[in-house]
């Protein structure tokens, strides 16, 4: 079992009794002359405290003891203050007690202990009671660390404590190896599902409950209006593409955050009352995103939420890599997105099931603002449709990754979002010989 000791020092609170004086020994050793070794002296000083005590016995030895006590009792005030010396009285006597054994009224000079010198100076007897005067030398550095560590105070701690902290470290470090399990797959595309639906006219598109206006060039998805560029609405597709997340991975994340979470809430956008266009909030509970990691899980078609707050878990998931060299999990890993998430990759494939066209798109349309592409062969753009519109609060489309930071213009720092699915408009215009060539769309998640 371990012990620490926490030695307490103060400063002298008592007066002191006699007179002080600094004796210093000296030691020579010297080296034959003949040799080349330089003569050298080492000297040793040390502190002697001289201090003049009365003693009283029912014997000559018995009071030559008890001034002995007495001196050294007094001694003991130049380093330890009062409140200590009555804390640990009982210590410190019996210890001062030890020391003064070797005391012998006819013997004066003493090689060993705190007690250098002992001298009577004065003998009275009254009856049978013998007051004594005496001179003691005390060796002040070898009395200060003996009384030091008299006074010293020793405090068993529970191995239990540390056990504790130990169970919560592993605890914390399984917790973020569980959210890895959730996080990894999600950036990598291993969890997601695609559904890629049937391409309609763009003239006539009413997938996702959206329309072409022919007066405008845009296309109206409820509440939500896109731009289509330059993109020819005559001879240009629309197809419709669903990300979903996998069912029985989705069922084993809520599971795993429910089990790792400290906290958790639920709860439903709720629209801003006086927008223009719907805007919706999520309830935030953490003030200390520093420290914690809040995920939260959307499901889309209802806007239900759940947020879960698992406490601690970012200042360990940060330090891992610094200590135990285990691996980060890029649980904010948005920002690295260009070089962490798979790219896209979308093709174009003829009858014999041969690529006529292909290109890798990168997930990060939030740094690129490219989600378009034209070349000679196809004019592309992809529209991805966001959770609320408004700048003031909307959050941020998840695009194919159905994992994100909640990116909002008023909610910062509360976290990272997890969607069940994501929606996405493919609008397509191949040119020249290419409108007639293309037999199927492919999309797929490319690992880098």
């Amino acid at each position: 079992m371990r012990t620490f000791l926490k030695v307490i020092s103060f400063s002298s609170a008592l007066l002191l009794a006699g007179n002080s004086a600094q004796i210093y020994s000296y030691e020579q050793k010297k080296i034959d002359s003949n040799s080349n070794i330089l003569i050298s002296n080492a000297i040793e000083e040390k502190e002697i405290k001289t201090v003049t005590a009365n003693g009283f016995g029912t014997s000559l030895q018995s009071a030559a003891q008890n001034a002995a006590e007495n001196a050294l009792t007094n001694v003991v005030g130049s380093f330890l203050d009062a409140e200590t010396q009555i804390k640990k009285q009982i210590e410190i006597r019996d210890g001062v007690k030890s020391k003064i054994k070797i005391i012998k009224k006819d013997i004066r000079d003493y090689s060993q202990g705190s007690i250098k010198y002992f001298e009577i100076l004065n003998v009275q007897q009254n009856g049978s009671i013998f007051n004594v005067t005496a001179q003691v030398d005390v060796r002040i550095e070898d009395f200060r660390a003996y009384i030091k560590e008299l006074a010293s105070d020793t405090k068993e701690i529970d191995s239990g404590l540390f056990a504790s902290i130990q169970t919560d470290t592993q605890n914390i470090e399984n917790k973020i190896d569980l959210l890895g399990k959730i996080i990894n797959p999600l950036i990598n595309g291993e969890v997601i599902d695609l559904e890629i639906g049937n391409p309609q006219r763009l003239k006539e598109v009413s997938a996702f409950n959206c329309r072409y206006l022919n007066t405008k060039s845009i296309i109206s998805c409820g509440n939500y209006a896109f731009g289509i560029g330059s993109i020819n609405p005559n001879s240009a597709i629309a197809v419709p593409i669903i990300f979903s997340l996998n069912k029985d991975f989705k069922n084993n994340a809520i599971n795993i955050l429910e089990n790792i979470s400290s906290d958790q809430w639920s709860g439903t956008l709720t629209t801003n009352v006086g927008d223009s266009l719907p805007t919706y909030r999520l309830v935030n509970k953490d003030n200390n995103y520093k420290e914690n990691y809040t995920i939260t899980f959307l499901t889309i078609d209802n806007r239900n939420y759940t947020r879960y707050l698992i406490k601690d878990a970012r200042i360990y998931n940060q330090e891992r890599g610094l200590i135990n060299n285990l691996k980060q999990i890029p649980v904010s890993g948005w920002g690295r997105c260009s070089s962490l998430y798979p790219y896209v990759r979308l093709s174009f494939i003829d009858e014999k099931e041969t690529s006529l066209w292909s290109k890798d798109f990168l997930q990060c349309h939030r740094f690129t603002k490219k989600l378009w592409s034209e070349d000679e062969d196809f004019n592309i753009q992809f529209i991805y449709f966001p959770v609320s519109e408004a700048r003031t609060s909307h959050l941020s489309p998840s695009y194919s990754t159905l994992y994100n930071e909640i990116r909002t213009y008023s909610q910062h720092g509360t976290g990272n979002i997890i969607f069940d699915k994501s929606r996405l408009l493919l609008l397509v215009e191949p040119i020249g010989e290419m409108l007639n060539k293309v037999k199927s769309i492919k999309l797929e998640y490319v690992q880098r």
